[in-house]
């Protein structure tokens, strides 16, 4: 009796809407609104490695272009696009399919868990897209600007959803082996564990034939070796110069603090997760009944997975043990349980406005969009409020003419963002409007953002030969797409390699300010002086080097301000380090 008096919020069953199809076909090219943010984040490494690729004479003093490139089949198959259509125009294009992969994982992920939730999904989708803030440490389903993890997180999402069906008798394996095998391709340690445990589970709950998922077990393993081997094989080859466990790890923490060292992390961060667990379980509990649970059982054995492989992460990490398991960055999953964890409670909302409670449904769709989502919060409020209007005065639509529906609409809106893209690229007043963004930072190139900047980069591509090598501060970045010349070192660009690794290392602790060795320590963002500037360049027999502020020294080359550039000839003293090579 206790059992129907208590509140079952309805499941919803509905069909999808034309307006459905609409926001399906339009919300990726919500890309063009929020803005493409093309040279910036690690387009440093991306760009570099890939001119390197189309022509192997690119900055050839460069040490780091020499070693391996990080995620090499994925560089090696966006390296003839970038030849072909430009840098620019492939990265967005790219970052639209990356996009528009997320959107449609969250799609599938969300009917999944609540078939017929059409609302919830349109819900998870726009904000999705609206970039959440949420975070431990520093990880995002996505973001301004492309990278292959955001890649690999768009295939992580179609995995879990595609696991979930199949494990519930309604997905297709042919679906599944194909976005394991691109997910592992395009980012190995995001996809990798959640495939083989996804897999696991699909072997143990799902009625597929056993020869089929062997065949498909196979072909996932065949496309990802091509991302594994390269991989892992400068970490198992001889070196003479090998990392010990202990310093590789202190690297890793020093250059990615915000990846591994968890226990530095604000403590409210870890009370807001918890608090969003317990919100999103009881959650969950309320709106699924019975075997419609177990939906989540999948979900809920990869969040056990995470909550462990994090505490091993943390103990490793504290301890300066076991470097696999730092290549692990276990938290980067974290964004994928936020998402399910917000889903639930879109669910609950779902419930909420089902059951016509609209004031305490809008009171917790504001509170979250305000806390949750960065400066589209308003926007997506007054999106969201507007389609769901619309949408209850919508006719379903006839399954006979969805698929005919469906292509229309995918057309409409290659041929919107086809004209969008063409007006902002050659209207830069209208990508300021539209965009947010300097000019610079659309589709042009990657140029500097400050004044100084770009006077610095513009005096050096003229007065500077092409194969020069620079020692630049650590703190510097963008050089090498900036400025266009190969430097010595800088602190973002560290090579995923044993002996190059240490190498980098080396080369920080030269430039005097920081040590990559000591341990649990953080990059210092403070700049060398002119002595220990002049020191690194002679150390690798650098041509010039660059000092932040002007020095006053006669020997400055650089008439802007900002900087000063010395030309390491000009010195007398020089410090001869034998063997040392650039």
């Amino acid at each position: 009796m206790s059992e129907r008096k208590r509140w079952q919020p309805p499941v919803p069953l509905e069909r999808e809407s034309n307006l459905d199809l609409v926001a399906l076909a339009l919300t990726p090219w919500l890309l063009l609104v929020q803005g493409h943010s093309f040279g910036l984040g690690n387009y440093d490494t991306l760009l570099t490695f890939i001119r390197r690729i189309n022509d192997p004479s690119y900055l050839g003093a460069d040490w780091m272009l020499s070693t391996p490139a990080v995620h090499p089949a994925l560089l090696g198959m966006i390296a003839p696009l970038c030849s072909s259509w430009g840098e620019g125009i492939s990265f967005l294009v790219i970052h639209f399919l990356t996009r528009l992969i997320l959107l449609c994982g969250v799609w599938r992920l969300v009917l999944a868990l609540v078939p017929g939730g059409i609302r919830i999904a349109i819900i998870a989708m726009a904000t999705t897209v609206l970039e959440p803030r949420f975070q431990l440490g520093s990880h995002y389903l996505q973001a301004g600007h492309w990278e292959p993890a955001y890649l690999g997180m768009a295939f992580a999402v179609w995995i879990i959803a595609e696991g979930i069906r199949l494990s519930t008798n309604r997905g297709h394996w042919i679906t599944f082996t194909l976005v394991s095998g691109l997910g592992i391709l395009s980012h190995l340690f995001i996809c990798l564990p959640l495939f083989i445990i996804t897999f696991t589970m699909i072997c143990w709950k799902s009625s597929v034939p056993r020869r089929f998922l062997a065949v498909g077990f196979a072909s996932v393993m065949f496309l990802g070796s091509s991302a594994l081997l390269p991989a892992i094989s400068g970490f198992f080859s001889p070196e003479s110069t090998p990392l010990t466990s202990g310093d590789l790890i202190r690297i890793l923490q020093f250059r990615h603090p915000h990846h591994h060292q968890p226990w530095s992390w604000p403590v409210l961060h870890y009370a807001e997760a918890f608090l969003l667990l317990g919100a999103s379980t009881f959650a969950w509990h309320r709106y699924l009944r019975g075997e419609e649970r177990r939906r989540l059982l999948l979900p809920a054995i990869l969040m056990v997975y995470f909550i462990a492989s994090c505490i091993v992460f943390t103990i490793c990490g504290a301890l300066q043990i076991v470097p696999f398991v730092a290549y692990l960055q276990c938290f980067r999953l974290l964004p994928l349980f936020v998402l399910i964890a917000m889903i639930g409670i879109y669910a609950m909302l779902d419930a909420l406005l089902h059951k016509g409670m609209m004031f305490i449904a809008a009171s917790l769709l504001v509170a979250m969009l305000l806390h949750y989502i960065n400066w589209g919060g308003p926007f997506a409020v007054g999106l969201l409020a507007l389609f769901l209007a619309m949408r209850s005065s919508t006719a379903p639509v006839d399954s006979k003419r969805s698929w005919r529906e469906r292509k229309l609409l995918l057309m409409a809106s290659a041929i919107v963002g086809i004209s969008a893209i063409i007006a902002l690229q050659y209207n830069p007043g209208l990508q300021r409007r539209a965009n947010r963004l300097d000019p610079e930072h659309w589709l042009v190139s990657a140029e500097p953002d400050t004044q100084d900047r770009s006077a610095l980069a513009q005096w050096i591509r003229a007065t500077t030969p092409p194969d020069a090598l620079f020692a630049v501060p650590p703190q510097m970045g963008y050089f090498r797409i900036w400025e266009k010349r190969a430097i010595v070192v800088d602190m973002k660009n560290i090579p995923y390699q044993n002996a190059a690794m240490k190498d980098w290392a080396d080369r920080i602790k030269a430039a005097g300010v920081d040590d990559p060795y000591a341990p649990f320590t953080r990059p210092s963002l403070i700049d060398p002086d002119l002595a220990q500037m002049k020191h690194l360049a002679e150390q690798y027999r650098a041509d010039y080097f660059v000092v932040r502020g002007k020095v006053d020294d006669g020997r400055d080359l650089f008439p802007g301000s900002g900087f000063s550039v010395f030309l390491l000839g000009d010195f007398d003293e020089r410090i001869n380090l034998p063997g040392v090579a650039r």
